[in-house]
């Protein structure tokens, strides 16, 4: 189960985890690790973009289900 402040809302990433996993998931790499926990994160399906702009994947980490929007790039 992911974080939660104390308003309920889940926590999000650091600008400068964010960023670590957006570089990795457009390297291409096959082994994403989570900055928070140390589980693994695995892209989804597509969520935004397609044909002349790059697709966008939410990843999201299987054990603490935090998650950040990627795009591979073109």
């Amino acid at each position: 189960m992911s974080e939660k402040d104390e308003s309920g809302t889940p926590i999000t990433f650091s600008k400068e985890e964010a960023s670590r996993i957006r570089e990795a998931f457009a390297k291409h790499s096959e082994h994403l690790i989570c900055p928070r926990c140390g589980g693994a994160m695995k892209a989804g399906g597509p969520v935004a973009g397609g044909g002349s702009i790059a697709p966008v994947h939410e990843i999201r980490c299987d054990a603490c289900a935090a998650s950040v929007l990627a795009s591979a790039g073109r």
